[in-house]
């Protein structure tokens, strides 16, 4: 997910990656450790030492997206596992099942 407001998109726990095209650069995972007014500071997977990235720092906020926000949901987890299964984009079917899951609440066979 493309980063568009970095306070509401980057938690505390969530998982971004950085990928800048260059080899080394491809896809690199990070564990965000803490969250600021000015930036983050992440833990990447291939790196013993933290980074603090400030929000403003263009050379690194282009170039990072969000992978896992921090706060945990299970039914998302759950439809992220099926969107990947079906190779499918996650907004595309949430978007898709959210008007038949309604009408299943609304009929009461969730129970």
């Amino acid at each position: 997910m493309k980063i568009n407001s970095t306070l509401d998109q980057i938690k505390k726990n969530g998982r971004i990656v950085y990928n800048d095209g260059r080899p080394g650069h491809k896809g690199v995972l990070a564990t965000v450790l803490a969250v600021d007014a000015k930036g983050v500071t992440v833990q990447f997977d291939d790196r013993a030492d933290t980074d603090y990235i400030k929000f403003s720092d263009r050379a690194w906020m282009e170039f990072i997206e969000v992978v896992e926000r921090g706060i945990r949901n299970p039914t998302l987890d759950v439809a992220l596992r099926i969107a990947k299964t079906l190779k499918a984009d996650l907004p595309a079917l949430i978007s898709e099942a959210w008007p038949v899951w309604t009408q299943v609440v609304a009929n009461g066979f969730c129970r």
